[in-house]
């Protein structure tokens, strides 16, 4: 849940701060990436090169200090164009999750998806409003949708 004193960034790192980023959120990406066990870092890395993924890093303002971290993927498949979410991770997600899901959908919406699917535990559900479950993405994660 949000507090009044909470205040925060959040954007896509450009690709040519990908490496600096990285290095500032490496005590938020290891953890997010062992419980993920099937999201290969290097792969990531390379498609965010590409750019059909994304590394969004979030700030809390005061003081300035990386409290989150996530990635969205672009994704073609069953003829719809998917924004996926996932390895999510941070400080104080419950007051900073809410700005992520808008953040997502508008790239989303830019992008021409049909459709957001966001990986994670349930209790995104009570962050993340408006949306169902639509299947496991892997033990442990439900796999989450939104249609735009």
């Amino acid at each position: 849940m949000a507090h009044s004193g909470d205040f925060y960034l959040l954007g896509v790192v450009p690709i040519e701060n990908f490496a600096a980023t990285w290095d500032a959120f490496n005590d938020l990406l290891i953890p997010a990436f062992c419980a993920a066990k099937n999201t290969d870092p290097c792969d990531l890395r390379l498609k965010a090169a590409a750019g059909t993924a994304h590394l969004w890093a979030v700030f809390n303002i005061n003081p300035v200090a990386p409290v989150g971290v996530f990635f969205t993927e672009l994704v073609e498949k069953g003829g719809r164009r998917i924004m996926c979410g996932h390895t999510m991770s941070g400080r104080g997600l419950r007051r900073w999750a809410h700005l992520a899901q808008g953040a997502v959908e508008h790239e989303a919406r830019k992008r021409n998806c049909d459709v957001v699917q966001v990986m994670g535990r349930r209790a995104l559900l009570r962050v993340w409003r408006g949306y169902t479950i639509v299947g496991e993405a892997r033990p442990g994660e439900m796999l989450f949708e939104k249609a735009l």
